[in-house]
């Protein structure tokens, strides 16, 4: 993995910066993978609403930064909180739809459109990694994209040129499922495939307030407690976040945003994560990424 400058806070220590609109960059290039393949990271991107890519956050310069930071993969497995499945399962569409499933935004967003390509070889390939590690899954070509996949991947690569290969979560799987998996698909980042999983470090759409309110301290807390965690690689924390993290459950009273991080983790080989972007939409939506 490339190695990159962490953020740092500005202020008294423990408060995130509202308005982080510089995202962190690489300082070296990727490391070699297999056959001279650049070995590209696992990342977990905070998606926050749909709307992002109207409003442009802070939040979006950075996935924006994203796209340019490493060389362009070979392919992208997307994981998105808003697709839950039976088991895990394998988005093989040669053409992705566009899904909005959202309600209540601008008329402008309903028409965007991602119109990103699968792959079948990549699909082979993830679906390797997971037999060989025993992981069972099924395939689905009639699904499309979601905007927890589209929204951010549309903002990084707008060409939409990069094969995309949508992975699902599975209902009632627990965290050391999801770092299974991760752990299964690391091999893939070694062959130029790049992971991003996409969900949230605080996701409680009961508690968001007007934009521009100030900052939740629970919320602050929360993403902090986490990041701390990440920075150390500590596993067992991690996977026991909603007994010793405090503000847990206020921060995610379901567990679908926070899933998707286990198998970013998973995947990066439970290495230290990095820290790429820290900021905060609505009074208490953190919108941190990590790289691993």
């Amino acid at each position: 993995m490339s190695r990159l400058r962490p953020c740092t806070l500005d202020g008294p220590a423990g408060l995130l910066r509202q308005n982080c609109t510089t995202p962190c960059g690489p300082a070296g290039p990727a490391r070699g993978g297999v056959d001279g393949v650049n070995e590209l990271p696992a990342l977990f991107i905070s998606h926050g609403a749909p709307d992002l890519i109207l409003t442009k956050e802070p939040a979006y310069q950075a996935l924006v930064h994203i796209g340019q930071q490493w060389p362009a993969p070979e392919g992208i497995i997307a994981i998105s909180a808003h697709w839950q499945a039976e088991e895990f399962t394998l988005g093989t569409a040669e053409q992705f739809s566009t899904i909005h499933d959202f309600g209540g935004f601008p008329a402008d967003l309903y028409q965007l459109t991602y119109p990103a390509k699968g792959s079948r070889r990549l699909a082979d390939q993830c679906g390797r990694a997971l037999k060989s590690d025993g992981i069972a899954f099924t395939e689905d070509p009639q699904r499309g994209l979601d905007h927890g996949a589209w929204m951010p991947l549309m903002i990084s690569w707008p060409q939409a040129d990069i094969p995309i290969l949508p992975l699902s979560l599975k209902r009632g799987a627990s965290l050391r499922e999801y770092l299974q998996l991760g752990r299964a698909l690391a091999p893939l980042r070694h062959q130029g495939i790049l992971l991003i999983a996409s969900g949230a470090v605080t996701h409680n759409l009961g508690t968001m307030r007007a934009p521009g309110s100030p900052a939740d301290p629970w919320s602050i807390e929360f993403a902090e407690w986490l990041r701390g965690k990440l920075e150390t690689a500590q596993t067992g924390a991690l996977l026991d976040y909603r007994k010793r993290a405090r503000h847990a459950r206020l921060a995610h009273p379901t567990t679908e945003h926070f899933d998707p991080l286990l198998i970013a983790y998973g995947s990066g080989e439970e290495r230290p994560g990095i820290r790429l972007h820290q900021s905060l939409v609505y009074g208490n939506i953190a919108m941190d990424s990590y790289a691993f």
